[in-house]
């Protein structure tokens, strides 16, 4: 990410603060119920560092992903992308994110996390195929632009292709992916290093500077998890509830499919992500054995949304159900979607 950027950010009244890892994030500019507001009525703008792009070259790279993805990579034309899990032989989960095609070569791009163990899980499956897998993580600086006014946004950064509906653009400049979170218009508009204090003076002229608390509010509400938070490798893929979006029933092989065919056919799974709302409980309960809360938005008011792994059993059995905010307080589960 620009330190140039980072710098701005700063002057700019972004509250910082930092990672278990080390990595800076930006939690608000100071009034975070305005920038979720302003997200659910026009449009905001949120640095995301640490967001992963990984770059794939040659002749057989769309050939390549779809056999070591959950989804139709093939069926992609130029301007087109999917969301998709990259999973290992047994369907555990190992990374999620979008891959777009361009017309010169492909991007995987996700979440701040670990892209370099997936490019090494991919890399040592090029034999002799042409394909080439870089990634490009360290010059680029990504925003997230969201909200009902997202596309009139993306029209005043300068050079960049207009997308009216669900698409991508790919070029050495500029990587804009546009898709629907919880039915608003979300973008991540990834740029290189240089272009990133320009490009933030563009997109915040005509929109709310908003950090990752309106992010992670509209990510939870979408049931998007981060892999490492919400779900860890000892997840399948269909375990986290995005079966329709990222999972292709009908690509034919791939890493991981047959696993997840046998689940197709028993129709259910046992345990999954769930989203829900919840409320802070009167009395704290120490109990080891609570279900754990992996997400949580920090929007004001009583009820707030949350993401948690559940058995699918216990959520059958168990009203009202009680939870615990990792490493914080226990909370009623009010209701689950």
């Amino acid at each position: 990410m620009s330190f140039d950027l980072l710098d701005l950010l700063t002057q700019q009244g972004a509250q910082v603060s930092a990672t278990t890892d080390g990595r800076t994030i930006y939690k608000h500019f100071g009034d975070p119920e305005q920038e979720i507001k302003a997200l659910n009525e026009s449009a905001v703008v949120c640095p995301l560092p640490g967001h992963v792009c990984l770059r794939v070259t040659g002749n057989d790279r769309a050939r390549f992903l779809h056999n070591f993805c959950t989804n139709n990579v093939n069926d992609l034309s130029p301007g087109q992308f999917c969301e998709a899990f990259f999973c290992d032989v047994k369907a555990k989960i190992l990374a999620l994110g979008y891959v777009l095609a361009g017309d010169e070569f492909h991007e995987i791009q996700m979440l701040p996390g670990d892209g370099e163990a997936l490019l090494k899980h991919l890399d040592r499956y090029v034999i002799t195929e042409d394909v080439a897998l870089t990634s490009v993580t360290a010059g680029r600086t990504t925003f997230v632009v969201a909200g009902p006014a997202t596309t009139d946004v993306l029209n005043a950064m300068a050079g960049a292709k207009v997308l009216s509906d669900s698409g991508c653009c790919l070029n050495d400049d500029v990587a804009l992916l546009l898709t629907k979170w919880n039915d608003l218009p979300t973008a991540f508009v990834s740029v290189n290093n240089d272009a990133a204090v320009e490009t933030w003076n563009q997109l915040t002229a005509v929109s709310t500077a908003s950090g990752e608390v309106a992010f992670h509010h509209l990510r939870i509400l979408e049931g998007y998890p981060i892999i490492g938070t919400d779900l860890t490798s000892n997840y399948l893929a269909p375990e986290a509830d995005r079966n329709s979006i990222a999972i292709s029933y009908a690509k034919g092989c791939y890493l991981g499919q047959e696993p997840i065919a046998r689940l197709d056919a028993m129709g259910h799974v046992n345990r999954k992500l769930f989203k829900g709302w919840a409320t802070m409980a009167d009395d704290s309960e120490s109990d080891d054995q609570l279900p754990i809360v992996t997400s949580r938005s920090m929007a004001a008011g009583d009820s707030f949304p949350v993401l948690l792994p559940l058995p699918v059993k216990l959520v059958v059995e168990s009203t009202p159900l009680i939870a615990k905010i990792h490493a914080g307080p226990t909370v009623h589960i009010d209701r689950l979607v």
